[in-house]
């Protein structure tokens, strides 16, 4: 009898404890970067800029948080809109470091997260920022998300194309054709961001999806039923929460290409 009491102790005593422990065991995925992969709504942005306070809401269907949900990770969103690695140049920004800083703060870089997700350097390149020093900070802090996270597998999640032949289609409207205008530059931004995140994953034994590559055939300027990307003024393609931004078909195509990198 006394053993049979000490058994049923023990098995009450393991139940009691079972959901703190798997709530610290569960296989995570921690999510770093800009609008690009937050993808919150115009308006949540706004009223976090004018609110003057710490404020970076994410969609729940992104293509991180979709991906996540396939594979099975819980996943942990730091990514914020406008988000740099050096803080500087036109338009509100917020810090990808600050992102970084947080996740460790909070425990939620640890042995049991499975994969890290990070989609920067748009924001760097396009403001003017050299493209030296930007690798140079992300390898440190790629160094400390692994110190922290030694069994993760980083995994860099590059931008889908944006420009058709260095141009771009800003206004989308049903049965119009697309408009192409001139955007050298927007397509020099595309590839310096590209090689920031080339030689970033090369340093650092991470590793990138080329999402630029694979969605050549879904730029802006793509037919509408096609497209990853929405226009600035656009009444014809998917559903979306930013102007010139992955749009609700992008974040599943995406999704798909993460979850292929199993």
């Amino acid at each position: 009898m006394r053993s049979l009491t000490v058994l049923c102790i023990t098995i009450l005593a393991i139940l009691a404890v079972s959901p703190a422990h798997a709530g610290i065991t569960r296989n995570n995925v921690v999510i770093f970067g800009d609008s690009m992969v937050a993808d919150p709504l115009v308006s949540e942005v706004i009223a976090g800029r004018l609110s003057g306070q710490p404020h970076c809401p994410h969609s729940p269907t992104s293509y991180a948080e979709i991906a996540a949900k396939r594979l099975s990770l819980e996943s942990r969103n730091f990514s914020c809109a406008g988000a740099q690695v050096h803080m500087g140049g036109p338009f509100f920004k917020t810090s990808f470091i600050a992102q970084i800083d947080t996740a460790i703060a909070t425990g939620a870089l640890d042995p049991n997260t499975r994969r890290v997700w990070i989609t920067q350097g748009f924001n760097d390149t396009w403001s003017g920022h050299p493209a030296a020093q930007v690798i140079a900070t992300m390898n440190e802090v790629i160094g400390r998300i692994r110190a922290h996270a030694p069994n993760a597998r980083i995994q860099i999640v590059g931008y889908p194309k944006i420009t058709h032949q260095g141009q771009l289609c800003l206004v989308r409207l049903p049965g119009q054709p697309a408009w192409p205008i001139a955007a050298a530059v927007v397509a020099t931004w595309e590839d310096q961001a590209l090689s920031i995140q080339r030689e970033v994953a090369a340093a650092t034994g991470s590793e990138l999806i080329d999402v630029r590559s694979a969605t050549a055939n879904h730029s802006m300027c793509a037919p509408d039923e096609q497209r990853y990307i929405s226009s600035v003024v656009d009444v014809a393609g998917a559903p979306t929460h930013l102007p010139a931004h992955v749009n609700e078909r992008g974040h599943q195509g995406i999704a798909d290409l993460i979850v292929r990198m199993r």
